[in-house]
């Protein structure tokens, strides 16, 4: 069983870089896989199978989902974490928390609460009085 398959996939408008060209990958299921470097090691890519952003070409599949027919139930399964990770300075942790927990399909206010209790942090403070590294442990 495959849990991820890449077939000729490309992307190719992505400013004055070349982009993907004829991508084939597949990841055995049970399989830990990450992508971690520099510009060009592959987060596009996952941006790609998230559909943030849209092939020229080829077909993607994560867990048996096509990546852009069913995406929402992808990024249900999918965590992603972005390397530039930014908050509007008057979004609170809890106002994140419900917007992304509603672009997966499934906002629990209980469960915010429960982490931020276990994180011990403040989830009604705004995203400019708090450090880089508070506002990343809450993404």
């Amino acid at each position: 069983m495959v849990d991820l398959r890449v077939q000729k996939l490309v992307v190719t408008a992505l400013g004055r870089n070349r982009g993907i060209v004829d991508l084939d990958l597949e990841v055995p299921a049970g399989t830990i896989f990450g992508y971690l470097g520099p510009n060009g090691a592959g987060k596009t890519t996952i941006r790609l199978l998230l559909d943030f952003i849209r092939p020229s070409g080829g077909v993607a599949r994560v867990l048996g989902c096509d990546s852009r027919s069913q995406s929402v139930e992808i990024r249900r399964r999918v965590g992603y974490l972005p390397g530039e990770f930014s908050l509007s300075e008057h979004m609170t942790p809890r106002d994140l928390m419900s917007f992304f927990g509603k672009l997966r399909g499934a906002f629990d206010a209980g469960y915010v609460s429960l982490l931020a209790e276990r994180l011990g942090l403040d989830s009604t403070r705004p995203s400019a009085s708090c450090r880089r590294g508070t506002s990343r442990r809450w993404a």
